[in-house]
């Protein structure tokens, strides 16, 4: 299936066993969050590994795989591998900021209230694995947006009977420019900074809804496609998710959204015109 591409898939999933058994005992799971937010409660139970895929049109896709852990009281870490790929024929226009980009993400996610308003602080650092390139694809020239991103969020929930409320504002601080090989100066995303709001509603105790939306009020997080600058724009993103065994956890999540990925800094940014992948993702205890 050329839209998978399977040497990248098969790298990313070996480093991911690698880092689950390196890892000590405990998790949380994607589905007590949204498809670009997490939920601010510390989850305590069984480890736990995912995966996701997000496809867009002509061999564009990004692909995730990590490992969430307990590292203390009320304290999480997480571990995800990202592997970017827009480098066919754009989906959405006829240029791509960002061509490549294979990230290691790094999180910490520490509960610090419980009660009518639970709420938790969440920094990160994701580092670029590979030179992290963006490309114009109509004249080729590409620019380099470095390799270190650090990423902090606070998220916030309430339960309103079987529905919870999640409010999360965040920030990724991303290069504001760089020199393209042309030697021509290009404006990058900046610090982005946005307030995200979902909400998670179960149907039934093996099925639940979410949907959020993240408004950006500080910095840049998508690229025009007719002109090719830095703009902004509403990330959001709608899933349902099953849980297919309850014997030993597991969710299956099927899911749409215009976010590059499901880290803190991926989630941020928006794609050219809106274009909306087409996504699935697993979360297992093991």
């Amino acid at each position: 299936m050329q839209m998978l591409k399977q040497k990248s898939f098969l790298w990313l999933l070996a480093v991911s066993a690698v880092l689950v058994l390196l890892l000590p005992q405990a998790a949380t799971a994607q589905t007590d969050g949204t498809p670009n937010l997490k939920s601010a409660r510390a989850y305590e139970g069984s480890p736990l590994a995912w995966g996701e895929v997000r496809f867009w049109a002509s061999s564009n896709e990004t692909i995730a795989v990590g490992v969430t852990d307990d590292v203390g009281d009320r304290l999480e870490g997480s571990i995800g591998l990202l592997d970017i790929d827009v480098s066919g024929r754009d989906p959405v226009a006829n240029v791509v900021r960002a061509s490549k980009m294979r990230l290691l993400a790094v999180d910490l996610k520490q509960q610090v209230s419980e009660g009518d308003w639970t709420v938790a602080i969440n920094p990160g650092l994701e580092f670029a694995l590979s030179d992290p390139t963006g490309t114009n694809t109509a004249s080729g020239v590409s620019a380099y947006w470095g390799d270190v991103i650090p990423t902090l969020g606070i998220v916030m929930e309430r339960l309103y009977d079987d529905s919870t409320l999640i409010i999360n504002p965040k920030m990724a601080k991303w290069r504001s420019s760089s020199v393209a090989t042309n030697n021509q100066v290009v404006k990058g995303f900046g610090t982005v900074v946005g307030i995200g709001v979902g909400l998670r509603k179960p149907v039934n105790p093996r099925l639940q809804l979410s949907a959020d939306v993240t408004a950006i009020i500080c910095g840049r997080n998508t690229v025009n496609e007719n002109t090719n600058r830095v703009e902004k724009d509403l990330v959001w993103g709608i899933s349902a998710s099953y849980l297919v065994s309850d014997t030993r956890p597991t969710w299956l999540t099927v899911f749409t959204s215009n976010a590059f990925g499901p880290t803190g800094a991926t989630s941020l940014l928006a794609t050219p015109d809106n274009a909306a992948c087409f996504g699935v993702r697993l979360d297992s205890t093991f």
